[in-house]
């Protein structure tokens, strides 16, 4: 039973280290939110196309990466997405300026 356990515990150790490879290495900018919408993790790839430091986006809100003219309707439509979520890209409908 114990070396059961270890083995489980090893297997999900692995899984774990190679889901954060993917999400410091990935070639995409990767923001996590909870559904308040505050960011909870960002991957550097996010953070260098924002051009923000290691933390400076913990803990705020996504609509700070939003350019103001569309912040009001992104909550809206973040509300909207929780509702009934599926896959979807995000910001491909307008141009994002930086801001």
């Amino acid at each position: 039973m114990f070396s059961d356990i270890l083995i489980q515990t090893k297997a999900i150790s692995r899984h774990i280290e190679m889901l954060d490879a993917l999400f410091k290495h990935a070639t995409e900018g990767i923001v996590v939110v909870k559904k308040s919408g505050e960011i909870i993790m960002v991957n550097p790839k996010a953070k260098e196309l924002f051009g923000y430091a290691d933390m400076d986006l913990i803990g705020k809100r996504i609509e700070t990466l939003i350019p103001q003219r569309f912040a009001k309707n992104h909550v809206h439509y973040r509300n909207e997405y929780l509702n009934t979520p599926k896959a979807r890209g995000r910001g491909h409908s307008f141009q994002c300026d930086q801001v």
